[in-house]
């Protein structure tokens, strides 16, 4: 009874997996909708660097024509 299943437990590592890509994919999309911000080393984690560069020099550049704006 005390055996191990090995084929349980590659289940139990998949799903594990599969949840962490899940949720890996989930924070991507949330950073390219721009609906949540994260540092730049974090950002470039998940997205890749040369999408977070330009996503973050897009969000620099409309956040100065909002101040610019309002002033």
């Amino acid at each position: 009874m005390n055996e191990k299943n090995p084929d349980r437990i590659a289940a139990t590592a998949n799903a594990e997996q599969a949840e962490l890509l899940r949720k890996k994919y989930q924070y991507r999309t949330l950073i390219l909708r721009g609906k949540t911000r994260l540092p730049h080393r974090a950002a470039a984690r998940l997205v890749g660097p040369d999408c977070a560069y330009h996503l973050y020099s897009q969000q620099g550049s409309t956040d100065r024509k909002s101040r610019d704006n309002s002033e």
